[in-house]
């Protein structure tokens, strides 16, 4: 595979400020694409994006807030004005046996893992080129 595979792509990965979005982010980053990283966290999107490379954009946005959602396709429009690749990647993993699930956890993964890609893949979807690729991981 050309080491430049992505050479001249836009990358938006959310999530991108740990685990397998950061890891697949800097692989994007390797492969030449222009790499956008979101997560709710911005000391770690500040290292993400230092680790990851020169040019690499973050920005600190909830997926499961549309405002948040908002804000972060008005800055891939700023910044890069499309996408050729989305991994819609934010997600949490919240372990409490059934009986000691309350509605607020259920709410806050159901918000972040199936509302957050579905809003997330709405949002860019004015945003994505002709042949643009999108990627979402299922949690288990």
């Amino acid at each position: 595979m050309n080491s430049r595979t992505f050479e001249g792509k836009v990358a938006l990965v959310t999530g991108g400020n740990s685990g397998i979005g950061l890891a697949t982010a800097t692989l994007f980053h390797k492969r030449g694409a222009k790499v956008i990283i979101s997560g709710r966290d911005q000391n770690t999107l500040n290292d993400a994006a230092a680790a990851i490379g020169e040019s690499t954009l973050a920005l600190r946005s909830g997926v499961s807030k549309p405002a948040d959602l908002d804000a972060l396709f008005t800055f891939v429009k700023k910044n890069a004005g499309r996408i050729d690749v989305l991994f819609a990647n934010a997600g949490v993993a919240r372990f409490a046996p059934i009986t000691g699930t309350t509605e607020a956890l259920y709410d806050e993964v159901f918000d972040i893992n199936v509302k957050g890609v579905f809003f997330t893949i709405q949002h860019s979807i004015p945003y994505l080129n002709d042949g643009a690729l999108s990627f979402s991981i299922r949690r288990s």
